[in-house]
Parts: structure tokens; C-alpha cells; sequence
């Protein structure tokens, strides 16, 4: 052990790189200290180690572990817990939020709370202050919300998992000037969120079920994939707008179709229709209500997003000439078509010569009205 004493006068401020190799040789030194019996010693390590290392500059997550591990054996579970919430506000390592909510658990084993309630408190607490840190680490949103949904929480659960794809989505938005790659990674993670939220749904379905207050669950499912194709067509929107942005660069004429630039949110778009109309599909094979309710989910939207659409291009009733109210409804026509399209689809499947015609008719609105004709041919 006389061999390893040198190690703590070595400074761990002056080159991160060194630091890390130099901390290795202080943990071994802090052990062998504590297995002689110096506990206060191998402290003095411990807490030399995390006063000096530079952070900053460099991760070191097992000096926090060891320093806690030692609180821990020693019966200091609270100078443990401290240490290891420091670990957390400072190093992105995973491992150290698993420590710490690993011995929250140990600290439920040895009573150390009143009450369960007191317990799950304080894991929302450290949840909480984990989600200061890693706001963009979808697995501790998720980690959080299943606590909620565990302890009956539902309406909690579904809550957080809200409040996690809209910060996914709004930073999978910031990402798109940034990094294509990165911008679908994030919506990922949102997709992985939105899988959750419908799971969550799906559970309290069945319960209601037994229950027999299914009446009351079905419509929160209608809102909730209402909702989610509604995020996943902003999410193509956003994409869209900025694509034409990029083709009025280029040529005022307007494209036939989306091309090839917009094909990933056209994925995305499809495969969340998809998902939707395979939930309502599967709810009774024999009733075509899911029919119904897909239809009136596309209506609301279509109707919803043309004003938007229409907006954003900038056609305004009244303020456009005739010619670029023209133009501007073939825009408005072809960003809308991937969700005309999808509604079609249900149709030429499930609808019939009524259902089709009145696709075309909303279809044709984005047309625009012809011109009027001031001076007709006299016979």
C-alpha cells in the first residue's frame, strides 16, 4: 500500500488525460485503505479526488461510484445520496442515475422512509433533477413516466410523456438546419414516445373493459391518435414549407409532385397512418366503425390544415390576384396531397362511389375558383 501513498500528491488539475489515469491508482489506494480499517482515511481520498478532477474537461463516472459505494457500506446513506446527486448534475453517465436510484431502493429496504408514498416522492424528486440534466435522454422520460403508470398514475404518466415529444419535437425541429441525420434520430425518439403513450392507452382500454367504463377510454384513444398524426403531419409540414421555400428559388412554376427531398417525413407520415388505422382495425374484425372514425380523424385535419396551409403560403381571400391566388392554390393543393391521398386510400378500400366522389371533392377545393367572366359571347 506504501507503494500507491505517492498518488495523492500527484495533481489531477493540470491535464485531464493524466487525471483519469491518476484517479485509477487513488480509487486502489482508497480501497486498500478501507480494507485496513482507515474508513476516514479512504474518505479523505475520496473527497480529494472529487474537489480536484476536472470535470469539465473530462468524465471520470467511477470516482463517483466508489466514493458513494463507500458511504453506502458504511452505513452513510445519506452522504452517499449526496455524492451521487452531485454525480448527476455534473456527469452525463447513465450509470450514476442507476446508482442513485439504486439506492434509493436500498434506502426503502433498510427504512429509511415512512411510507411507500414517501419513497415514490422522492423518486419523482431525483427524476426530476435527472430531467434538468439529460432533458434529451428519452430513456429517463420513459424510466419516469412507467413509475407513474406503476403506481396507478395515469393521468401523470401520460402527462410526462406529453410534455417529453413536445421538447423531442421541438428540438428535432431546431436540428433540422442543423443535421438531417440528427433531426430523425430525434424524431426517433419521439416515435418511440408516441409507441408509449398509445401502449399506456391500449392498458387502461383493457382495465375499463373489465371494469365497464369503456365509455369513458375510447375517446381518450381517439384524441390521442388524433393527436399523434396531427404531430407527425406538423412534423412533414415544417419540412414541406421549407422545401418550397427552396423550389421558389429555383422556378415559380409548381412541381407535379413532392419529389424526392420530402421522402423521409413521407415515410414517417405514412407509417403513423398506418399504425392508426391497424389499432382501429384490430379492434373487432367484424365492425367497420373503425371506418368511420379514421374518416372523420382525416376530415378534422384536412380541414385544419388547409387554413394553415393557406396561411403559410400566403393566400388570403381578397388580397391576391387572380393569377397568383391560382398559383398559390396549387401549392396549397400539393402539400396537402399526402394526406388527401392517405384518406383515399381508405376509401378505394373501404368506402364507396359516395365516399370516393366526396375525396374528390374535398380534393378539388384546393383548386380555386375560376375567373369571372365580365364579357360573355353573344349569339
Amino acid at each position: 500500500m506504501a507503494c500507491l501513498q505517492p498518488v495523492t500528491t500527484f495533481s489531477l488539475e493540470e491535464d485531464p488525460s493524466r487525471a483519469q489515469r491518476i484517479v485509477v491508482l487513488r480509487i486502489e489506494y482508497a480501497r486498500q485503505l478501507e480494507a485496513d480499517g482507515d474508513v476516514q482515511a479512504a474518505r479523505a481520498v475520496y473527497t480529494e479526488a472529487l474537489r480536484t478532477f476536472p470535470f469539465e474537461e473530462a468524465q471520470c463516472p467511477k470516482l463517483w461510484e466508489e466514493a458513494a459505494a463507500l458511504e453506502e457500506r458504511h452505513g452513510d446513506l445519506s452522504q452517499a445520496r449526496q455524492i451521487l446527486q452531485n454525480a448527476v448534475r455534473i456527469s452525463k453517465d447513465a450509470k450514476l442515475v442507476d446508482a442513485l436510484l439504486r439506492l434509493e431502493s436500498v434506502a426503502e429496504r433498510r427504512g429509511a422512509y415512512a411510507s411507500h408514498g414517501d419513497y415514490v416522492n422522492r423518486l419523482r424528486e431525483v427524476y426530476k433533477e435527472v430531467l434538468k440534466v439529460h432533458t434529451l435522454v428519452v430513456e429517463y422520460w420513459l424510466r419516469f413516466a412507467k413509475l407513474e403508470e406503476d403506481e396507478g398514475q395515469v393521468a401523470r404518466a401520460q402527462a410526462l410523456l406529453s410534455m417529453c415529444a413536445q421538447s423531442f419535437s421541438s428540438e428535432a425541429t431546431r436540428l433540422f438546419k442543423v443535421s438531417i441525420s440528427r433531426r430523425y434520430d430525434m424524431l426517433e425518439d419521439v416515435d418511440r414516445v408516441w409507441a408509449r403513450r398509445v401502449g399506456l392507452q391500449r392498458r387502461c382500454i383493457k382495465r375499463a373493459e373489465a371494469e365497464g367504463t369503456l365509455q369513458e377510454e375510447e375517446p381518450k384513444m381517439d384524441k390521442l391518435l388524433y393527436d399523434l398524426l396531427e404531430s407527425v403531419w406538423s412534423d412533414y409540414r415544417y419540412e414541406a414549407l421549407h422545401w418550397r421555400t427552396a423550389v421558389l428559388m429555383e422556378t415559380t412554376e409548381v412541381p407535379s409532385d413532392l419529389g424526392t427531398t420530402l421522402s423521409r417525413a413521407l415515410a414517417r407520415w405514412s407509417e403513423a397512418v398506418e399504425g392508426v388505422h391497424q389499432y382501429y382495425a384490430s379492434l373487432n374484425k367484424e365492425d367497420s366503425t373503425h371506418v368511420g372514425r379514421l374518416r372523420s380523424t382525416f376530415k378534422t385535419l384536412i380541414e385544419r390544415e388547409r387554413i394553415l396551409l393557406k396561411q403559410s403560403v400566403g393566400l388570403e381571400e381578397g388580397k391576391n390576384s387572380f393569377d397568383e391566388a391560382q398559383v398559390l392554390q396549387q401549392w396549397v393543393k400539393l402539400l396537402l396531397s399526402p394526406l388527401v391521398g392517405e384518406w383515399g386510400r381508405l376509401e378505394v378500400l373501404y368506402g364507396d362511389a359516395k365516399s370516393l366522389e366526396e375525396v374528390k371533392s374535398v380534393a378539388s377545393q384546393s383548386t380555386g375558383k375560376k375567373r369571372t367572366r365580365l364579357f360573355k359571347n353573344r349569339a
